[in-house]
């Protein structure tokens, strides 16, 4: 009888991500990890309390352009908030600050069978000025349960931070801000690192640079009401 093939470790760790609280999965573009996971999880752990499990992802533009992510999950939302809280993340050895862009959102819980141009119609019910929906992949190439979505102006996602979900086929979607890395290498690097993956140019249009603690503490607790 003939085994039949198991799935990766990637992939059981981003199926599993499925199931956990958004609040508790933190997801971060814009960085791409040249190490070992094992090795960088345990580096998290030895630097940021609570951290559980470091994930590969990456995000598909409808153009096939690929952005590098990683997916870090915490046991608790208050240790989120401290994560999150920091002026800069260290990962994999070098140092990043977090930009947002107000118009994009993560949305957890979207079924990895849902076709794009399907939900784009569905979300269009609900939302105006919806510009594009892209969705995570995990290392093997296998499309996971998380959507970014952008909208063209800032009406519709005012809307989403009030409610704290999106409505897609009649269900309530957990949203999470979209964060990019920057990174910021340190004095003694004499900039001779350089950042594995560069910011979308829109980026650097947002003046914010860092989500500032008091504002992270304001999202998650809009998102637990």
């Amino acid at each position: 009888m003939t085994s039949k093939q198991q799935p990766s470790r990637q992939s059981q760790n981003a199926s599993s991500a499925s199931s956990q609280s958004t609040t508790k999965s933190l997801i971060f573009s814009n960085i791409s990890l040249n190490g070992n996971e094992e090795k960088i999880l345990r580096n998290l752990k030895r630097d940021y309390v609570g951290v559980t499990n470091v994930i590969q992802l990456h995000l598909k533009d409808n153009d096939g352009k690929s952005i590098h992510a990683v997916r870090i999950d915490v046991k608790s939302d208050d240790l989120a908030n401290q994560f999150l809280g920091k002026n800069n993340i260290r990962i994999d050895g070098k140092e990043y600050s977090i930009e947002s862009l107000p118009r994009s959102f993560i949305v957890s819980k979207v079924a990895s069978s849902e076709q794009l141009p399907k939900l784009s119609q569905d979300l269009a019910h609900n939302y105006l000025a919806i510009e594009n929906i892209s969705r995570f992949y995990d290392a093997d190439e296998k499309p996971i349960d998380y959507i970014r979505i952008d909208f063209k102006s800032d009406a519709s996602p005012t809307k989403i931070i009030k409610d704290n979900y999106l409505l897609i086929d009649g269900k309530r979607c957990p949203i999470q801000p979209y964060w990019s890395l920057i990174y910021t290498p340190s004095e003694n690097q004499n900039g001779k690192d350089h950042a594995t993956e560069q910011p979308q140019k829109h980026l650097t249009k947002q003046p914010q640079k860092y989500l500032t603690e008091q504002r992270v503490k304001e999202l998650f607790r809009e998102q637990q009401m």
